[in-house]
């Protein structure tokens, strides 16, 4: 059973790497080095006139050093990417079913086994959210311009409640999963259209539908991954001061609260599951 959450986890993070490093590879070929290197502007280095790809880098560096980059904004980046990759992971559980007849039949307990897999996934999920840093930060360090990053308390911010957004998202889904022996997929999918039509129903007032009804979608947007993805952007340009304010902690609160409650409830009930 461990040797399986491995080998699954492994692959899930191999698939991962292979599409950023395909998507940071198109960025590199494509935007915006082919389009500076056919500037005709003159670009030396130590005298020597350069051209081709390489003014392309040269001249995006010599840009680069009259701006600073936030590193918060690459944790962004790589939160995103790690929710991303969270939700492909929230369906585990429901896999297994497939196999209950010999999975429940180990002599290791219903809730150690679900924990097991939990406890890996968490774990991956944490090494996506590092390797998404990495590709972020990879076109920054190839026009060499990581001295030009600048960080302060909205980087650690993002990065933690980034990964309670990935938490959550992974609870919800793996709570509403976790007793299905197929289908999964869809529910997986159907969380993404009802979180964005929800979040889009958040501004709605009463002077249009019923109160109740207003009510109804607030309660919901309170465990609603894209409100609190908004905070996470948000914190981005907030002040250090005001960073871990009452905002920011209270939506952080509900993430983790959130993806505590989803998984307790995905092990009750995959332990009440008949074989």
């Amino acid at each position: 059973m461990y040797y399986f959450d491995i080998l699954r986890a492994g692959r899930a993070l191999k698939t991962y790497t292979i599409v950023l490093g395909s998507i940071l590879l198109v960025m590199l070929v494509t935007t915006p080095f082919s389009r500076v290197s056919h500037s005709n502007e003159s670009v030396t280095i130590n005298g020597q006139s350069v051209s081709g790809a390489l003014r392309g880098f040269v001249l995006i560096h010599q840009m680069g050093q009259t701006i600073h980059i936030p590193f918060s904004v690459l944790c962004a980046i790589a939160a995103f990417a790690g929710i991303l990759f969270a939700t492909g992971c929230a369906t585990s559980l429901s896999r297994f079913n497939k196999n209950l007849h010999f999975t429940f039949t180990k002599p290791v307990s219903r809730e150690r086994s679900t924990l097991t897999t939990i406890g890996t996934d968490a774990l991956t999920i944490v090494a996506a959210f590092a390797i998404g840093l990495v590709f972020a930060l990879a076109p920054i360090a190839i026009v060499g311009l990581l001295d030009r990053l600048t960080f302060d308390l909205q980087s650690l911010a993002v990065l933690v409640l980034g990964l309670g957004i990935a938490y959550m998202w992974y609870g919800i889904v793996q709570a509403a999963t976790s007793a299905m022996r197929g289908g999964s997929g869809i529910v997986l999918g159907l969380s993404w259209a009802v979180f964005v039509v929800m979040q889009g129903l958040q501004h709605l007032s009463g002077d249009f539908v019923p109160p109740v009804f207003v009510w109804i979608i607030h309660t919901f947007n309170t465990i609603n991954p894209f409100i609190v993805m908004n905070q996470m952007f948000e914190t981005i340009g907030v002040a250090d001061s005001a960073v871990f304010g009452p905002p920011y902690v209270q939506q952080l609160a509900v993430a983790y609260l959130t993806a505590l409650v989803g998984v307790a409830i995905a092990v009750t009930l995959r332990k009440r599951m008949a074989v």
